[in-house]
């Protein structure tokens, strides 16, 4: 049986198919969201929440695409916690690279200069400067290179608060394990998705936002989606609190 037709289906409920809902749902669309688990439950509620648009600096294409995408966020800074009342921590805290090796110096003075002639301007601040801010740096620390434009924010609150305001503009989540497309009667076109319990989701398009997973809809669109999932790693450090006299 089907459920209630929309006019766009996304599949996946990382920051991309939060965000597309977002968008879509207050441009007056009618947007359903299917989610095999939980919304930011994968990459997109785990991730360092740096944004920097410096990500792809080999990638001429993107390195021109990331600061409109940063400008986007600067946006939503200001929209998104009025709208949900989520406060997801966007900051503008400056970004600092140390180097502790003469070849670590030559590398980020290189790339300094890289970035200077895309008009990205950032300050080489000495060892004595570094420790003036961070106490708890190194001291095999050579320099470093101060960075003021690229922020931070907690990506797993974002992403909930991009689908709260979804929701809030008319867009629905259905729970449930997206197992193939319904083809439409025209050629080329869907008419929604199975899901693993066999019902059906009816929409106009659909949208695959799975992340890691959307090399699986290879088989559901008869050609090779050639995505992989990428292995990541964090390492989250607290400033230890300066305390004096002993502690008992």
């Amino acid at each position: 049986m089907g459920k209630s037709l929309s006019d766009v289906l996304i599949v996946g409920g990382g920051v991309i198919g939060c965000l597309t809902a977002y968008y879509l749902s207050k441009a007056n669309h009618k947007v359903t969201l299917i989610e095999a688990d939980q919304v930011a439950c994968g990459a997109s509620g785990k991730s360092g929440g740096w944004l920097t648009p410096y990500s792809h600096a080999n990638d001429p294409a993107m390195l021109a695409l990331s600061p409109k995408s940063l400008d986007l966020h600067r946006t939503l800074s200001k929209v998104l916690p009025e709208e949900t009342g989520v406060d997801y921590g966007f900051e503008e805290t400056p970004f600092l690279r140390c180097a502790i090796t003469e070849e670590g110096v030559s590398e980020l003075q290189s790339w300094q200069v890289e970035r200077a002639t895309e008009g990205n301007v950032m300050e080489w601040i000495s060892p004595s400067d570094i420790r003036q801010v961070n106490s708890w740096v190194t001291d095999r620390v050579l320099g470093g290179l101060l960075s003021n434009d690229e922020p931070t924010l907690d990506s797993y609150k974002f992403t909930h608060s991009s689908m709260q305001a979804a929701e809030k503009y008319g867009a629905n989540i259905v729970s449930g394990r997206v197992t193939g497309l319904v083809c439409g009667k025209r050629q080329g076109h869907s008419a929604g998705v199975t899901l693993e319990d066999g019902s059906m989701v009816e929409g106009g398009s659909v949208l695959l936002a799975m992340g890691p997973w959307t090399g699986a809809a290879s088989a559901w669109t008869g050609s090779t989606l050639p995505i992989a999932p990428q292995r990541g790693q964090l390492l989250y450090l607290s400033e230890p609190d300066n305390r004096h006299g002993y502690l008992i």
